[in-house]
C-alpha cells in the first residue's frame, strides 16, 4: 500500500495511535518507517537571549528516548526498516522538509482539535500540512484502530478526483474492504454532479471486483458522511484535497479538514 511512511510527533499522546498504526502497516506491507519528533524552539533562558545548552540536551535526550522506545517495539514486531529523527524547529515546516528528503509516500499524523480562532490567527497544523504535503496524508485519532473493514469514499462533488477513486479501489481490493462511496450535495445542481460521479465509481468498482455501496443525496456532506461512519461502523474515510483555499476554508476548514474534525475515524487524504 505505502512503502515509505513518515510519522510526525511532538511527543504528545495524540500521535501514539498514528505511530502504532504506521508500524502495523509497515509490518504487513514490508514498508519503511521514519519517526520524526519535532522539538519546539527552546525559549531563551538568560538576559542576553542565549538558549541554555543544558535544557537543549535534556529535551533532545528525552526525545531520542521517546522515539527509540517505539523503534524497539517496532523491531520486535517484525518491522525491518525503522528510522528515528529528532529535529528542533517548526512542526509543520520540518514535517514537509523531512517528507521531501525521505521521499515519503505517506505522512501520518495524530489528530488534535482545532477551532476558528486558531485558524484565523495562524491556521491549524493539519490544514497547513494538507496544503503543503508532497504526498498522501493519513490523520489518525487517538485510540483509533484501522482495520480497513468498511471504508467510506467521501467524494467532493465540486472536485472529482480519479486518483482518489483509484486509491480507494486499490486499498479496498488489497484489504478486502467493503467500500461505500458517498457524494452528498446541498444544491440541486450539485446533486446532478454527485450522481454522475457516483455512477463512475459504481462502474469502476464492478470492474475492479470491489464490493461497494454507492450513495448520492441532498444534504450537508459532512453531517451525512459522519452519520454514515457511525451507522456503518467505518474505520476509515478516504477523500481528496485540498483543491482551493479561500475565506470559507479559513473560517471552517476545507472539506477534508471538516471531515477530520467531525468524525472519530481515521481520514486518508489523497494528494492530487
Amino acid at each position: 500500500m505505502y512503502k515509505r511512511i513518515l510519522i510526525a510527533t511532538d511527543g504528545t499522546q495524540y500521535s501514539t495511535s498514528a505511530i502504532i498504526e504506521a508500524t502495523e502497516m509497515a509490518r504487513k506491507g514490508g514498508g519503511q518507517v521514519f519517526l520524526l519528533h519535532v522539538l519546539k524552539d527552546i525559549l531563551n533562558s538568560d538576559p542576553f537571549g542565549a538558549p541554555s545548552p543544558e535544557v537543549a540536551d535534556i529535551l533532545y535526550d528525552s526525545a531520542k528516548h521517546f522515539v527509540n522506545t517505539f523503534k524497539g517495539m517496532a523491531l520486535e514486531d517484525g518491522v525491518k526498516n525503522f528510522e528515528t529523527i529528532v529535529k528542533q524547529g517548526v512542526f509543520v515546516n520540518d514535517i514537509i522538509e523531512t517528507a521531501r528528503e525521505k521521499e515519503a509516500d505517506l505522512i501520518m499524523l495524530g489528530r488534535r482539535s482545532s477551532n476558528i480562532i486558531k485558524r484565523l490567527i495562524r491556521g491549524s497544523s493539519t490544514s497547513r500540512i494538507l496544503k503543503l504535503a508532497p504526498c498522501d496524508v493519513l490523520v489518525v485519532p487517538w485510540a483509533s484502530l484501522i482495520q480497513w473493514n468498511t471504508v467510506i469514499l467521501a467524494l467532493d462533488e465540486r472536485h472529482f478526483s480519479e486518483k482518489t477513486v483509484g486509491k480507494a479501489l486499490a486499498i479496498a481490493k488489497s484489504e478486502g474492504s467493503k467500500l461505500i462511496a458517498m457524494a452528498i450535495s446541498s444544491s440541486e445542481e450539485g446533486l446532478k454532479r454527485a450522481e454522475k460521479n457516483i455512477a463512475i465509481v459504481a462502474k469502476q468498482s464492478e470492474a475492479a471486483g470491489v464490493t461497494s455501496g454507492c450513495i448520492s443525496a441532498m444534504g450537508n456532506p459532512v453531517v451525512e458522511i459522519a452519520g454514515a461512519v457511525a451507522s456503518k461502523k467505518a474505520d476509515t474515510i478516504i477523500t481528496s484535497g485540498p483543491h482551493s483555499w479561500g475565506l470559507r476554508e479559513t473560517f471552517i476548514g476545507g472539506f477534508a479538514e471538516r471531515l477530520i474534525d467531525s468524525t472519530y475515524c481515521s481520514v486518508l487524504i489523497v494528494r492530487g
